[in-house]
C-alpha cells in the first residue's frame, strides 16, 4: 500500500499536466495508509523523503503543514468542507495554499495572548468557528470566480478571517446564555449571513474587531439586537422576584402533594371501614337468616313428627294401674282397624319400649313392663326394647342384663336379635341430670 502511494505521488510530479501532491492529497493518502495498518505518519514521511527528490521531499514548512492538518484539524471540517472543495474545484482553483495551513492560529485551541481577557476568550478558535471560516472563504471565492480569477487567501487574511469566525461563533454562545433562543435560528439569521458575506453583518463584525470595546455586548450588533428583541417577553421580571415566586410555587406544590397523599389515605381508610362494616353486616345477616331457617325447619319438622305421631302412633306412659295402658292400646288398635276397614287381627303394630332407668325399677315395675310388652307384641306384632344398663360391681353387668331379658322370655316372647353399645367414656353429663 505504501509503495503504491509513493509511486503515484512520484508520477504526479512529472510533466506539465500532473501537479505535485498537495497537502490535502497527502492527508488523504496518509489516512488510507493508517486505515490499512500503517499508523505512524512520521515513519511514512521519513520513508518518502528517502525516496523522493529534493523538490518533492516533505521537510520544514511542508511537514509542519501536514502535521497540523492531520493532528489539529477536526474531521468534520476536513471531510465536510476542504476535501469536497478540492475534489470539486481542484487544488489550483481552491482559495488555499499549503502555506496557509502552516499557521496554528487558525486551528482549534488557538487564542490571542495579549489584550483584554474577555476579548481573548471571544477570539479563541473552535471547531465550529474553523468550519464557518473555511465555508466563508469558499463562498467568497466561488462568487468571485463568476467575474474574475480570484487570488488565493494569504496567511494574514486567514488570521483575520479566523478572528471574525471565532467572534461570530462566540456571540452565538453569549446570546444563548442570556436568552433561550434556538441555536438553529441563530445559525440561520446570523451565522449563515456572515458565511454568505452579508455586507451589513461583515461591516458590524469588522468594526467590532477594530475597536474591541470593553463595553461590547451581543446587543451592540443590530442583527443580534433584532433577534433578541423579537424573543423578549412583555416585561422584565427581576431575578430575585422570579426565584421567590418559584420557591413559593414549589412549596405550594409540595404542600398540595402532601395533602393529596393524606386525602388518598383517608379515602382508603374510609373505603376499608365501609367494606368491613358491609362485610360484617352481610355475615351477620347471613348467620341470622340461616339461624331463622334452621329454627323454622326444626319447627316444621316437629310439627310433621307430631302430626305423624298423632295420626299413626300411641304413646303410653308408666302408670300404677297395670291394666290401664293395655286397655288404651286395645282401644286404639280397634279404632285403627275401624278407620282402615280391616279386621282387627290383621292390624299389625310396631311397639317401642323405652326402659329409661331399669336399675331404678323394682320387681313390680318390671312385672308391669313385661305385661304391657306381652299385650303389645303377641301374635305377629313387633317390639323394640331400648334401655341403658349399668352396674356398680364389676362382672354384674351380664346378670343385670339377663334379668331384664327374663321379663320377656318368661312371658313367651321371642328375642330375635340383641346388641349392646359399650361406651368406654362418659360422653355427657348424665350423672348430673335428675332421675325424676
Amino acid at each position: 500500500m505504501r509503495a503504491q502511494v509513493f509511486h503515484r505521488n512520484k508520477i504526479e510530479a512529472r510533466g506539465s499536466i500532473r501537479k505535485p501532491t498537495n497537502v490535502i492529497s497527502w492527508t488523504i493518502s496518509l489516512r488510507k495508509l493508517r486505515a490499512a495498518g500503517d499508523k505512524d505518519a512520521g515513519d511514512v514521511i521519513k520513508a518518502w523523503n528517502q525516496e523522493a527528490s529534493k523538490q518533492q521531499q516533505l521537510v520544514g514548512a511542508k511537514a509542519q503543514v501536514l502535521k497540523n492538518v492531520l493532528g489539529l484539524m477536526p474531521v468534520d471540517v476536513l471531510d465536510g468542507v476542504l476535501i469536497p472543495a478540492v475534489n470539486n474545484l481542484g487544488w489550483e482553483k481552491c482559495p488555499w495554499t499549503d502555506d496557509a495551513f502552516a499557521n496554528k492560529r487558525i486551528f482549534p485551541g488557538s487564542a490571542p495572548r495579549s489584550g483584554d481577557a474577555t476579548w481573548n476568550a471571544r477570539l479563541a478558535v473552535t471547531g465550529e468557528s474553523m468550519n464557518i471560516m473555511f465555508m466563508n472563504q469558499l463562498h467568497r471565492h466561488k462568487k468571485l470566480m463568476l467575474t474574475c480569477t480570484p487570488p488565493k487567501v494569504t496567511r494574514a487574511k486567514m488570521d483575520e478571517i479566523a478572528d471574525h469566525a471565532a467572534l461570530v461563533q462566540s456571540l452565538v454562545g453569549e446570546v444563548r446564555a442570556q436568552m433561550p433562543i434556538p441555536e438553529e435560528l441563530l445559525k440561520t439569521d446570523f451565522v449563515q449571513l456572515w458565511v454568505e458575506n452579508d455586507p451589513q453583518v461583515h461591516l458590524e463584525v469588522s468594526s467590532t474587531l477594530a475597536t474591541k470595546d470593553p463595553e461590547f455586548t451581543p446587543q451592540s450588533l443590530s442583527v443580534l439586537r433584532q433577534i433578541m428583541d423579537a424573543h423578549h417577553g412583555p416585561q422584565n421580571i427581576p431575578i430575585i422576584d422570579a426565584m421567590t415566586k418559584l420557591q413559593d410555587s414549589k412549596a405550594q406544590l409540595d404542600e398540595e402533594e402532601f395533602t393529596l397523599v393524606i386525602n388518598q389515605m383517608t379515602h382508603d381508610m374510609e373505603v376499608w371501614r365501609v367494606h368491613k362494616h358491609t362485610s360484617n353486616d352481610y355475615g351477620a345477616a347471613m348467620r341470622k337468616q340461616k339461624h331463622t331457617w334452621n329454627l323454622k325447619r326444626h319447627e316444621q319438622s316437629g310439627k310433621a313428627a307430631y302430626a305423624f305421631l298423632k295420626q299413626h302412633c300411641l304413646v303410653l306412659s308408666y302408670s300404677k294401674d297395670t291394666g290401664e295402658p293395655v286397655v288404651q292400646f286395645l282401644h286404639w288398635k280397634k279404632e285403627i282397624a275401624a278407620s282402615l276397614q280391616i279386621p282387627e287381627e290383621r292390624g299389625f303394630t310396631f311397639a317401642l319400649c323405652n326402659h329409661a332407668a331399669p336399675s331404678m325399677s323394682n320387681n313390680a315395675d318390671m312385672a308391669y313392663h313385661g305385661s304391657v310388652a306381652c299385650a303389645m307384641a303377641q301374635g305377629q306384632n313387633l317390639m323394640a326394647v331400648i334401655m341403658p344398663q349399668f352396674s356398680y360391681k364389676k362382672g354384674q353387668l351380664y346378670l343385670a342384663n339377663r334379668m331384664v331379658e327374663d321379663i320377656f322370655v318368661l312371658r313367651g316372647l321371642t328375642l330375635d336379635s340383641k346388641w349392646a353399645v359399650t361406651f368406654k367414656e362418659k360422653s355427657d353429663t348424665r350423672d348430673a341430670r335428675p332421675l325424676m
